[in-house]
């Protein structure tokens, strides 16, 4: 009888895993490669980074609330599904993302997954009430104890990557490198764990913020286009669901435009990895952007918290400052499967903010009946 019974019940569950969506069967896959750990030799932080690739709960933090991504899956879904993967997750820290020569990508930003060295930094900065400012805003280095601003030959490195100069003083501005991303890191990071399998696979994608956009269309991946001071004025600039946004000293990736003109996008900026609504051209910050980043960034309780202590500054932003800031590229992903490198089986490119929203987020009280995103 018990024989019988186990052949049945091993039957069922044939049938289900063969009728299963991938997505839906990352929990299982998340349990099998949490105890994987990088084999890089070569890399300066190798204890920190790992081969978790996407663990929906990470001791300390919220669990993730949107469907997991897939490392090397290469949908304009998936590519937000990684960055929104960060959200409450990932602190900004200068210079997150660089190496230690400041010209490319690290290590940890051409890692699959989140690295310890990330998870512990927001985890200490949660144990506050106001961020580090030291870790999170400002940078500015000390030598033979006189703070500068300028520039100053890198002579050596440390463990961590940390630059020392040649009279032993260290460069503080690399201190938290491996603690978080800026910007650009941030971008880099999604693209390359969107591309990629495996750790340090060949070049990365962190460069100037100003210049991202025409870097990656550059590649082929898609195109350049300049939103005019003309068009920002009258209100017909378009910025559809993962457009990659650089602004003079930023870059961001969009996540729609509303009816209201307000902008719902993804970034790393003071304090953190956060999804961000503007106000409209008016200055209201009753927008259909902010009460859409209200809504979702509620379903982080605890990095929610944190940043209300702080005035939202990751939640609430002045129109003006994404859009009057000198020249505005946008990069507009190829996904029509002819060219460039992402496609859209989804229809991700054409959804509205809300729409995309809906899309990538999963209610927490039927996540196991939802999930069935591919």
């Amino acid at each position: 009888m018990a024989k019988k019974i186990r052949t049945k019940l091993a039957l069922i569950l044939a049938i289900s895993l063969s009728t299963t969506p991938v997505l839906a069967m990352e929990e299982v896959k998340e349990q099998e490669t949490n105890q994987l750990v990088t084999n890089n030799k070569n890399s300066s932080v190798k204890a920190d980074l790992t081969e978790e690739r996407f663990p929906r709960h990470i001791k300390g933090l919220d669990d993730c609330v949107t469907f997991l991504p897939v490392a090397g899956k290469k949908t304009l879904l998936n590519f937000i599904l990684v960055g929104c993967y960060t959200i409450g997750r990932v602190l900004y820290t200068w210079g997150g993302g660089w190496n230690a020569e400041d010209d490319g990508a690290s290590k940890l930003t051409k890692t699959i997954g989140l690295a310890e060295s990330i998870l512990d930094f927001t985890r200490s900065h949660y144990s506050k009430s106001k961020p580090n400012t030291e870790s999170t805003e400002t940078y500015k280095f000390e030598v033979n104890g006189e703070i500068k601003e300028s520039e100053a030959k890198i002579e050596a490195k440390d463990e961590r990557g940390n630059t020392i100069l040649k009279n032993g003083s260290k460069f503080d501005m690399f201190k938290y490198i491996y603690d978080g991303f800026d910007c650009s890191g941030f971008v880099g990071w999604i693209v390359y764990n969107t591309l990629n399998t495996e750790n340090d696979n060949g070049e990365g994608y962190v460069g100037p913020s100003t210049t991202r956009a025409e870097f990656f269309s550059k590649r082929g991946w898609g195109e350049l286009k300049q939103i005019t001071k003309e068009q920002i004025e009258n209100g017909t600039y378009e910025l559809y669901p993962g457009d990659i946004v650089s602004i003079q000293g930023h870059v961001y990736i969009s996540l729609g435009k509303c009816n209201d003109g307000s902008v719902v996008l993804l970034h790393s900026s003071p304090p953190g990895v956060w999804i961000m609504g503007t106000t409209d051209k008016d200055g209201n910050k009753n927008s259909d952007a902010i009460k859409l980043a209200e809504k979702y960034g509620q379903r982080y309780p605890i990095a929610y918290k944190w940043l209300n202590e702080i005035d939202k500054r990751g939640v609430k932003k002045n129109w003006d400052k994404y859009f009057n800031a000198g020249a505005i590229k946008r990069f507009l992903w190829y996904v029509d499967g002819k060219k460039g490198i992402l496609t859209d089986p989804e229809g991700i490119q054409k959804m509205s903010p809300e729409k995309v929203l809906e899309r990538i987020f999963v209610n927490p009280n039927d996540r196991l009946e939802t999930e069935k995103l591919s």
